[in-house]
């Protein structure tokens, strides 16, 4: 699983990302964090971003795992405190809508 959160948090980058093996890519986790500081990698703190709201370059990274080749299972995962506010019904109509654009572009 390609979680973005994690390898954000590991340091990784788009071109760590772009020379992934697709066929070991089982899925892809879409989701922010927090630019990392001292603390430990507490996913309260840092995982409390939404779509683009967070440090990671989503669309930039969605590109590079997209260039190996990859065409399985993409999902959007948030530990956001205000995205966890939205109407369910609306915040699923604008997440669907969003990876759609982001993956098939």
């Amino acid at each position: 699983m390609v979680d973005f959160h994690h390898n954000y948090i590991a340091g990784r980058d788009a071109k760590f990302l772009s020379g992934l093996n697709k066929d070991l890519i089982l899925g892809v986790h879409i989701c922010n964090s927090r630019e990392p500081d001292d603390r430990v990698p507490c996913e309260e703190i840092f995982r409390d971003a939404g779509f683009y709201e967070g440090a990671v370059p989503v669309r930039e990274w969605v590109e590079a795992v997209k260039s190996t080749g990859f065409q399985g299972w993409w999902a959007y995962e948030t530990f956001s405190k205000r995205e966890a506010e939205e109407d369910v019904v609306e915040f699923a109509d604008y997440v669907y809508g969003g990876l759609k654009k982001l993956i098939r572009n």
